[in-house]
């Protein structure tokens, strides 16, 4: 079984404090941990948001400079800046920003952090900032897209080769994006909006233009966007796997955990119990191939339509 998860939050605790270990910690992920869940590719996102301090450019490239000293210790993890560096042999990391707000309107700064290993960029989080508008309850907020510098932003992450990511955006910026890129892009943890009403979820109109571009879903574990269920329950993420697939199709969907990013009870209690899920599709009725989709062939398509 292979598995590539599109976010966890993991690099946002380790950074934060110093005394955690990436080798072995408490938290959702570790590399013991990708190692028992068979992982092949482990997106980290860098969680950079004014929420927790103010926008700071010279502060995001310190947090790079960690990821890559952390990664650079662990012999077992393979840094992937393309897909010729793939390995076989040990657990690949993929680098993401999730806000990057820290641009600050500079696209020199999208070649900047492409060339310290960049390879996808969630435009936003929860507030407003240089690319566009977030996902809101407030309708205004919601229908507003890019601003012209989420436009040029995506114009220059296709030429560079850097994925897209609008999980957290606003609906008019989904589908600017979705008008705009050339390339597939992601929603790398939102689940279905018709089965839970939650602004961070995808309408099936935004499946539909996701599968489309030749982009996928990562299904998010949390349970505030699967459910009533105060637990993320495996049940429930069965019910938006099957929604998402009957909306966009097998080739949409993928895994997106947000863990290390989730306050509340998973079912699935940590990645290396990932295979919960995996055992779960076989006895609902997925065929191995369509198991294996949803776990890795999805978005290592992606990957391969768009990492250079």
């Amino acid at each position: 079984m292979k598995l590539i998860d599109l976010h966890c939050d993991t690099f946002y605790k380790l950074y934060n404090d110093k005394t955690a270990r990436f080798d072995a910690n408490d938290g959702h992920i570790d590399l013991a941990k990708l190692k028992t869940a068979g992982s092949y590719i482990q997106t980290f996102a860098l969680f950079d948001s004014k929420e927790l301090h103010a926008y700071d450019y010279a502060n995001l490239l310190d947090y790079i400079d960690y990821y890559w000293n952390v990664i650079r210790e662990n012999t077992e993890v393979n840094p992937v800046l393309r897909l010729s560096d793939l390995s076989e042999h040990k657990v690949n990391a993929l680098l993401s920003l999730e806000d990057g707000g820290s641009i600050d309107g500079n696209i020199g700064r999208i070649q900047e952090v492409y060339d310290k290993g960049v390879r996808m960029i969630a435009l936003s989080w929860n507030f407003e900032n240089c690319f566009g508008y977030p996902n809101s309850t407030e309708a205004e907020t919601m229908s507003k897209g890019l601003k012209r510098f989420g436009f040029e932003t995506v114009e220059q992450m296709n030429e560079l080769g850097m994925i897209v990511d609008v999980s957290h955006m606003s609906d008019g910026c989904f589908f600017d994006v979705a008008n705009t890129s050339k390339k597939p892009f992601i929603a790398s943890h939102s689940n279905s909006r018709s089965l839970k009403a939650h602004t961070r979820n995808l309408t099936d109109d935004m499946i539909k233009r996701l599968a489309d571009s030749g982009g996928v879903c990562g299904i998010n574990f949390y349970a505030d966007f699967l459910g009533e269920d105060p637990i993320g329950r495996v049940e429930d993420m069965l019910r938006h796997i099957r929604h998402i697939r009957d909306v966009g199709g097998m080739d949409v969907l993928s895994i997106g955990s947000d863990f290390d990013g989730i306050d509340s009870e998973v079912e699935i209690s940590d990645i290396s119990k990932i295979a919960l899920l995996y055992d779960a599709l076989k006895s609902g009725g997925f065929t191995e191939e369509e198991t294996e989709k949803i776990f890795y062939k999805n978005a290592l398509r992606v990957f391969e339509d768009v990492l250079n």
